[in-house]
């Protein structure tokens, strides 16, 4: 029923929510297969030969590489940013970030990043207790532009409550800047 209902629900053609249909697929080329089973040998090859060839078809070119690929940003200048920050914060610094991979990678508290206006995420992040925004490049440019004077220079130069202390931008699109809440 899932592959049937899909379609209908208002959810974005994205690959991690297509592969909600996975496990229905695995169940009706099981069911498939025990009804071959039923029917003798041949039938049973033939079923297993078709499923292993529609297994193969998922996972072949282009498919296979866009669910094996992690697309959800730049995760080495992430494991980058949090190792910077595993090394110079303090153990209990807590770290405001829209996604919590930078500070799982630094062991530290995450504290979400909220979809609001510059001044309001600013005043949330001293509210908060966060130590340190995380700002990355590709979120930027695709979900909250309003961060976007915190990975401009001149921007932050006028910026007293925020100060730049670590920048990457190992390809273009997959900047990430880490930056000091002052108090």
């Amino acid at each position: 029923m899932l592959p049937f209902a899909y379609p209908l629900l208002s959810a974005p053609a994205d690959l991690r929510f297509a592969q909600l249909l996975l496990p229905a697929l695995a169940l009706s080329a099981g069911g498939a297969l025990a009804r071959a089973r039923d029917l003798g040998r041949p039938w049973l090859a033939t079923a297993a030969a078709l499923a292993l060839a529609g297994l193969a078809l998922a996972w072949a070119g282009a498919a296979g590489r866009r669910a094996l690929r992690f697309d959800d940003g730049p995760i080495a200048a992430m494991r980058g940013a949090g190792a910077w920050l595993a090394a110079h914060s303090a153990a209990d610094a807590v770290i405001m970030d829209r996604k919590s991979y930078v500070p799982f990678f630094a062991h530290r508290t995450h504290v979400q990043l909220p979809d609001e206006t510059l001044e309001v995420v600013l005043r949330y992040a001293r509210d908060s207790g966060a130590a340190y925004i995380v700002v990355e490049e590709y979120v930027v440019g695709s979900l909250r532009p309003q961060l976007a004077p915190l990975l401009d220079a001149s921007s932050l130069a006028n910026e007293p409550r925020v100060r730049l202390v670590y920048a990457a931008r190992p390809d273009p699109g997959d900047g990430i800047a880490v930056l000091e809440v002052v108090r």
